[in-house]
């Protein structure tokens, strides 16, 4: 069977899709943590709202980890309107919001934040997946 044009642009844009995809869905849960993360900080009546866990931790981050996540808020944003723009500079920011999560993850780890334990093993697993299907897409010229 010979392929033809239509079958490849077919699966270029199941993969391109795919990837916006995984990345809306990245750059939501993010935003849903950071706007928790703010409401927790100034407002009172969110500390009912949000389990006692989630509370605690953002009451106890420090600034500097606070800094850090934010940090990869902003180019996890900017990742997902890059790669909305079909932009190569994707393959720069995504990965360093992945180390700014990372990173994050880590200190909130060591400060006993069990409950983020199995979330960031999965956050891995999920951030190397968009992070090889960037490179696919780089590859096929579906960013430039």
């Amino acid at each position: 069977m010979v392929k033809t044009a239509h079958t490849a642009l077919a699966r270029d844009t199941w993969l391109y899709g795919a990837t916006l995809l995984l990345m809306f869905l990245e750059l939501a849960y993010s935003l849903y943590w950071a706007v928790s993360d703010i409401l927790i900080r100034i407002l009172p009546r969110p500390h009912t709202i949000f389990p006692a866990d989630m509370v605690n931790f953002v009451l106890t981050a420090p600034l500097w980890q606070e800094a850090v996540y934010f940090s990869g808020v902003a180019l996890i944003v900017s990742s997902f309107t890059l790669a909305c723009l079909r932009q190569r500079a994707v393959i720069l920011t995504y990965p360093l919001a992945m180390l700014m999560f990372s990173v994050d993850w880590v200190v909130a780890a060591a400060s006993g934040a069990d409950f983020l334990t199995v979330a960031g093993y999965i956050s891995l697993v999920y951030q190397a997946l968009v992070i090889t299907l960037l490179f696919i897409a780089l590859n096929r010229k579906l960013i430039r």
